[in-house]
């Protein structure tokens, strides 16, 4: 971000400004431990310490823990979702799942949500097959390692169960020269996070198509994204969405004092019998 203007002297000046952001959780309400988002951030971590220490053992096993387009039906197909090629990217997905996974865990239960990352990070590894064959066939040839496809599948499913989340964000901006700095934290809706994630995947992929290699697999991250929105939708999970953005608005007129308007908002979930809805429900009546 550049900042142009008059400086302390009367002439004109120029400040750069240095903007990061990143997701480090979701505003969310106590349930079950989420021991499978748990067991996949453990097992990642191991792999690759594994392999960061033991390189040689990564190169006798390649085909079980990268996944190459030009031969598909190998191990890695599966195995590489759960490896990584720097710190940088295995912690990035670890932040990534955190945010999301145990939410999904919540409402999708233990052994559905691995099945459900696993066939995600598959398919995603097949869309990155295609986009390197047919459209960025720069990227052919390459490997493919991570967890970022099933992840986009993961965010795909979290924008239509969970659409009135927020995303806690942590920012900071700085200008070195001017010794600025700012952080701070915000909770951004859902749609709107995802939205601008969508975004900015499309712009870096465009400039991925015009320029050269960066080493992001974008087919992976729209196809997963595009997936996990067809398996939400098969799920119905727009009418959980529903209900869920109907139950934090009566919280959220709860916490302000208006029993009323949520006595009000609380009565089309009472022909739910849902435990969690008569459990508010109860909450509201006694206030």
């Amino acid at each position: 971000i550049r900042a142009a203007g008059l400086g302390r002297s009367g002439k004109d000046a120029e400040a750069l400004y240095f903007f990061f952001y990143y997701p480090i959780g979701v505003e969310r309400h106590r349930g079950m431990a989420p021991w499978a988002t748990w067991g996949l951030m453990v097992l990642m971590t191991a792999i690759f310490i594994f392999f960061r220490f033991n390189p040689q053992a990564a190169l006798a096993s390649w085909e079980w823990w990268i996944y190459f387009p030009q031969q598909p039906w190998r191990p890695g197909l599966v195995f590489s979702i759960l490896n990584h090629a720097g710190w940088g990217h295995l912690i990035g997905n670890l932040v990534y799942l955190w945010c999301f996974g145990p939410s999904l865990e919540r409402v999708l239960g233990f052994r559905r949500f691995l099945l459900l990352f696993v066939f995600l990070g598959v398919i995603a590894n097949f869309a990155q097959g295609f986009v390197s064959e047919y459209l960025l066939t720069r990227y052919a040839g390459l490997g493919v390692v991570g967890a970022s496809g099933a992840l986009s599948g993961l965010m795909g499913l979290f924008l239509l169960r969970f659409p009135a989340a927020r995303i806690r964000t942590a920012w900071v901006i700085f200008s070195p020269l001017h010794g600025l700095a700012r952080s701070g934290v915000i909770g951004i809706p859902s749609l709107l996070a995802v939205g601008a994630w969508v975004l900015l995947q499309m712009v870096h992929a465009g400039a991925s198509a015009l320029g050269g290699v960066d080493g992001t697999a974008y087919g992976a991250h729209f196809g997963g994204l595009a997936l996990g929105i067809l398996i939400g939708l098969a799920y119905r999970f727009p009418r959980e969405g529903r209900i869920y953005l109907r139950r934090e608005r009566v919280r959220s007129r709860l916490s302000k004092g208006d029993f009323y308007g949520a006595y009000e908002l609380v009565q089309p979930l009472l022909v739910r019998d849902d435990p969690e809805d008569l459990s508010i429900a109860a909450r509201v009546s006694s206030l």
